[in-house]
């Protein structure tokens, strides 16, 4: 019978915040292929974490992400009837896509 140990770490809270201290964790890691499946429910993840993801790996090779985008995002947040975006939106938009290009769209 084979049995394997995996060591795997919960970082709870949002991510845009934890990100920072889990790629700490992993730095003696780096050289190690890196992963990351992102696939949020709304433009929850700020570009800046997606940065740091693609950044941690040092060297020629980076971290490989399969990013997901919802379904509907634009449908969801943005006002159909001719009324202004909220503040909030274009910040959380500006926040996800890392600049306020989206905005032309």
């Amino acid at each position: 019978m084979i049995t394997h140990r995996r060591a795997f770490r919960v970082y709870p809270g949002n991510c845009n915040a934890t990100i920072g201290h889990a790629l700490a964790d992993l730095r003696p890691y780096a050289w190690a292929p890196t992963f990351a499946f992102i696939d949020p429910d709304g433009p929850h993840v700020h570009w800046a974490t997606l940065d740091a993801l693609a950044h941690h790996r040092s060297g020629r090779y980076k971290t490989e992400f399969w990013l997901l985008l919802p379904h509907g995002l634009f449908m969801r947040v943005l006002p159909v009837d001719g009324s202004p975006v909220t503040p909030a939106t274009e910040a959380m938009l500006t926040a996800m896509f890392g600049t306020d290009h989206w905005k032309r769209i």
